[in-house]
């Protein structure tokens, strides 16, 4: 009796620790759902909370439609950049391609006086041509993609320099295509609008088209892709020429905001873009990723930024930040691609 005496407490004693347990474990589960996109929209809202705290200015109305209207470039970009790294691939020439498309449009425009329209095709097209270009080297030429991609960024930079001795070319007073980068429906800045429009459909191309399903497998396994009969060379210029496309997309918005043509808009927007997506949750081996993971870590760069800019962090520091900020995303990518 007295066996079964003690047997009974140890039974009572052990409950609670049970229900401790299952508690602490219910929470590490319920984290773990969240996933890589679930953790760092987690971390954006922390972070919203901490400036908030810190600035009086942080959280209003005017600094958030700012912050809209800073991520809108950033956002484009980062998007072709996504589409890259998904299929295995990477292009460091997309900071260079702004700057040297947003000096051609502020030419064409101020110079020629191209109309509004005529113009925006001819940079397009200009972004398709640098893409195809690093595609070129990439597939014909063999050269690595890290290494063609950081030589075609020089030359842009280089172009974009020598057209303007180093020089802003100001947009027209009157140039209707101010409205993309300042124009506002309500108070929604109407670049975010044709930014949360354009990850509509490639979220949609990406998930159910076969070009999705491509890309996806290039990243994933580029053997099988070949051996399946598809073309890689093909699809490999395709991607590049999308990105192309979009770094010429995230040109015309910056130029449109900031109002002019500069050799140097574009600088550093590389390294914010593919932090950006590996944040969102795009591993860096490719095969993994998803466009609103992209948005969420694209809207988490600019809110630091911003955060750091109101409380007057120096810009030197920033760049370090950004620096930890893209080493980390790159650590938890191969930390997930190893566990996998």
């Amino acid at each position: 009796m007295q066996l079964g005496r003690d047997q009974a407490i140890y039974e009572v004693d052990e409950k609670p620790a049970k229900s401790s347990n299952g508690v602490w474990d219910a929470i590490k589960k319920g984290y773990g759902k969240l996933g890589i996109v679930g953790n760092v929209l987690l971390a954006t809202i922390l972070l919203i909370v901490v400036f908030s705290i810190l600035s009086p200015y942080f959280l209003s109305v005017k600094n958030f439609v700012n912050i809209f209207r800073q991520s809108a470039p950033l956002a484009i970009v980062a998007l072709g950049i996504t589409i890259v790294i998904i299929s295995g691939g990477i292009d460091l020439s997309i900071a260079s391609n702004i700057s040297l498309t947003s000096v051609i449009l502020a030419i064409l425009l101020d110079k020629y006086g191209v109309s509004m329209s005529l113009s925006i095709t001819l940079v397009f097209l200009l972004g398709i041509l640098l893409g195809l270009f690093n595609g070129f080297l990439i597939t014909i030429l063999k050269i690595p993609a890290i290494i063609a991609t950081l030589a075609t960024a020089m030359t842009f930079s280089g172009i974009a320099f020598t057209i303007t001795q180093g020089y802003s070319i100001n947009l027209p007073v009157e140039s209707t295509i101010k409205f993309l980068g300042s124009g506002k429906i309500g108070l929604i800045p109407v670049s975010i609008v044709l930014v949360v429009i354009v990850y509509f459909i490639v979220q949609l191309i990406l998930q159910h088209t076969g070009f999705g399903r491509i890309v996806y497998g290039l990243g994933g396994n580029v053997e099988a892709v070949y051996l399946s009969g598809i073309s890689v060379r093909k699809y490999t210029f395709i991607i590049y020429m999308v990105c192309g496309f979009f770094a010429a997309f995230a040109g015309i918005l910056l130029t449109a905001r900031v109002a002019n043509g500069h050799p140097n808009n574009g600088g550093g927007m590389e390294m914010d873009a593919i932090a950006a997506a590996v944040l969102g949750g795009t591993s860096i081996y490719g095969g993994i990723g998803n466009v609103w993971g992209t948005l969420i870590g694209v809207l988490t760069m600019t809110i630091i930024l911003n955060g750091l800019n109101l409380l007057n962090i120096n810009p030197y520091i920033q760049v370090i930040i950004k620096g930890l900020v893209l080493a980390a995303a790159v650590a938890v990518s191969s930390i997930r691609t190893v566990k996998r």
